[in-house]
C-alpha cells in the first residue's frame, strides 16, 4: 500500500472540518457518551443550495461561423448546345450588363434558319397555287361548271395552304430566335467569379459556363442549431467580423430557414451587409455574433445540472419549516426534503448555463452534493463558505 504525504495546510482543514462534523453528529448540546451517540440518529447529508434568480430577457450574443457571397449570384448558361468558339472573360473580370461573354459555332444553327428558310419560301409556293385553284374552281362554280364537292376540296387546299406558311413562317422565326442564342451575354453588371468552361468543349443546353456575382451588396450565410433557430427573426442586426481583414460590418438577417440543410440539425440563416466597402469578397470567411432573444433564460451554476439515462435534472429543495434541529453551538440547522425536477437546459455561458424548461425563479435548487442524493432524501442546508465545501465532498 502506498501512502501520500498531506500538505500541512491541506492536514489542519481536514482536521478543522473531521472535528467540526463530529461536534455536529452529537448535536443539540447533549453527552457525548456511547450511550447517547448510540440511540442519536445522525443528522441529513449536507449541500448547498441556491435561490433561482428572475430570467433574463435577453441573451449574450451567439457567434456563428459564416462566408460572404454576392446577394445575387447567377450560373450563366447558353440556351442552345453547341460547341463554344470563344470566351472573352476569365475569373474576376468585371463586365457591365449585356457585354458578351461567350459564344458559339453558329454553323449547324445557321444551317438550321437557312432549311427553316427554305422551307417557308416551298410553302408560299404551295400556298400561291392552292389559292389561284381555288379561285379558279370558285369562278367556275358560279357559273354552275364544277360541282360543289369541287369547290369544297379547292377551299381545303387554300386553307391548307395557308396554314402551312403561317407554320413555316414560326419555324424560321425559332431558327432566327436560336441563331442569336449563339451569343452569351451578361444578365448584369457584375463580376466573373468562376469559369466551368473552356472553348472548344461542347455544352448542352442550361450547362453552367461562368459564375457571375452581381455587383451590389453582399451577405453572409450561416446554418444555426435547431435548438437555436426559432429565436432567431428576421430583420434582427447582427455584427460580422471578415477574418482577413479583421474588421466588423453590420448587417441585417434577411432570411431564416425553415428546413434543416444537407439533412443535419442546422437551418440556414442569411444576412446582407450594410456596408459598402471594396475590400470585401464573395467567398470570405467570417464570424457572425448574433443576438438570440425570444424566451426567457434562467441561469444556474453548470454543476448544479445532473444527467443520467432518464434525461438532465436538477434537485429542488423543499424547506421543513417544522424542523428544529441545532448544532452543538445551538444555532438552528435549516433541514428540507430534495426532489428530482427534469430540465431543458440551452446554452452554457460564463455566468451559468441556461434553463429553458422546468425551473421557477424562487425555487431553490441543490448546487453542490447533488450527485450523492436519492429522491424524498431529507438534506442539511449550509451556507456557501470553504467548510462547508469540505464537508459536501466528504
Amino acid at each position: 500500500m502506498t501512502f501520500r504525504r498531506l500538505s500541512p495546510h491541506r492536514s489542519a482543514l481536514l482536521s478543522v472540518a473531521a472535528g467540526t462534523l463530529a461536534l455536529l453528529t452529537v448535536g443539540c448540546g447533549q453527552p457525548s457518551g456511547a450511550d447517547n451517540a448510540a440511540d442519536e440518529a445522525p443528522l441529513p447529508r449536507p449541500v448547498r443550495t441556491l435561490e433561482v434568480a428572475e430570467p433574463e430577457t435577453a441573451r449574450a450574443p451567439s457567434r456563428f461561423s459564416g462566408r460572404l457571397r454576392a446577394a445575387q449570384e447567377s450560373l450563366v448558361s447558353f440556351r442552345v448546345p453547341g460547341r463554344i468558339a470563344a470566351r472573352t472573360v476569365d475569373i474576376g473580370s468585371r463586365v457591365a450588363q449585356n457585354a458578351s461573354l461567350a459564344t458559339l459555332d453558329p454553323t449547324d444553327l445557321r444551317l438550321q434558319r437557312d432549311e427553316a428558310e427554305a422551307a417557308l419560301s416551298d410553302a408560299q409556293a404551295r400556298a400561291r397555287n392552292a389559292t389561284a385553284e381555288y379561285e379558279r374552281v370558285r369562278l367556275l362554280y358560279t357559273n354552275d361548271n364544277v360541282a360543289r364537292s369541287a369547290l369544297d376540296a379547292a377551299l381545303a387546299n387554300h386553307e391548307s395552304g395557308l396554314a402551312a406558311v403561317e407554320a413555316a413562317t414560326r419555324r424560321l422565326d425559332l431558327a432566327d430566335t436560336r441563331l442569336g442564342y449563339t451569343a452569351l451575354e451578361a444578365p448584369a453588371a457584375g463580376v466573373i467569379t468562376d469559369v466551368l468552361a473552356e472553348p472548344g468543349e461542347n455544352v448542352t443546353a442550361g450547362q453552367p459556363v461562368v459564375r457571375l456575382a452581381a455587383d451590389g451588396a453582399l451577405e453572409v450565410e450561416m446554418t444555426v442549431p435547431e435548438s437555436l433557430i426559432a429565436q432567431v427573426t428576421r430583420g434582427a442586426t447582427i455584427d460580422v467580423e471578415v477574418s482577413a481583414l479583421a474588421t466588423r460590418f453590420p448587417a441585417v438577417v434577411t432570411e431564416v430557414g425553415l428546413a434543416p440543410r444537407n439533412g443535419s440539425a442546422a437551418f440556414p440563416v442569411i444576412a446582407r451587409l450594410e456596408a459598402d466597402d471594396d475590400r470585401l469578397r464573395s467567398g470570405m470567411a467570417a464570424e457572425v455574433a448574433l443576438s438570440l432573444v425570444g424566451g426567457a433564460a434562467l441561469l444556474v451554476p453548470s454543476q448544479a445540472v445532473v444527467a443520467d439515462d432518464r434525461g438532465r435534472f436538477v434537485w429542488v429543495v423543499t424547506p421543513d419549516a417544522s424542523s428544529r434541529v441545532t448544532d452543538a453551538s445551538g444555532a438552528p440547522i435549516e433541514i428540507g426534503t430534495v426532489a428530482r425536477r427534469i430540465v431543458t437546459v440551452g446554452q452554457l455561458r460564463p455566468d451559468g448555463l441556461e434553463i429553458l424548461d422546468g425551473l421557477a425563479p424562487g425555487e431553490r435548487i441543490v448546487t453542490a452534493g447533488a450527485n450523492q442524493l436519492d429522491d424524498g432524501q431529507s438534506v442539511r442546508l449550509l451556507a456557501r463558505d470553504p467548510l462547508a465545501e469540505i464537508l459536501i465532498g466528504s
